[in-house]
């Protein structure tokens, strides 16, 4: 199987923050489209942790 190409590859800037993004076209019969942020370095997924900032505390899964 032939990795999916780049259509476009570019910087998305918000305030100070900037990241780069590469759009690739994908056909699928799913419902849902999930977007994964990787480690450049690994390949593995970066997951987001979403904590409270007045007591610093994180939900239980």
């Amino acid at each position: 199987m032939v990795a999916p190409r780049a259509t476009w590859k570019g910087f998305l800037r918000v305030g100070s923050v900037s990241c780069g993004v590469k759009i690739v076209g994908v056909v699928t019969e799913a419902e849902n489209i999930r977007f994964n942020v990787l480690n450049r370095k690994t390949g593995n997924r970066v997951n987001s942790v979403y904590t409270d900032e007045v007591a610093w505390t994180w939900p239980r899964f």
